[in-house]
């Protein structure tokens, strides 16, 4: 469900980040004093939804890198596990 903005062409994605730019927004005038600042707080919030995405994909990329260490680091035990165990059946065959 997509919230708008009455005065903004602007729309978000929960009720919560509508709340909170509904909470700052400025209806829009036609003066154009108004306009630049209208201008200027658009900016501001498209910069500010810019900072929280590359943060939410810095962190999915941090817990993804987690994931694969931890992966490589099971491949690593096993392959030991896997290399003893031939190691016990050579000797095995040996005797």
């Amino acid at each position: 469900m997509s919230f708008k903005c009455p005065f903004y062409p602007r729309s978000f994605s929960t009720r919560s980040a509508y709340s909170q730019h509904k909470n700052f927004c400025i209806p829009y005038n036609n003066d154009s004093s108004s306009s630049k600042e209208s201008e200027e707080l658009e900016l501001k919030t498209n910069d500010h939804d810019i900072e929280v995405r590359n943060l939410q994909n810095f962190q999915i990329f941090l817990l993804m890198f987690s994931i694969i260490l931890n992966l490589l680091k099971l491949i690593r035990w096993i392959l030991k596990v896997y290399m003893k165990t031939l190691l016990m059946i050579k000797v095995w065959i040996q005797k």
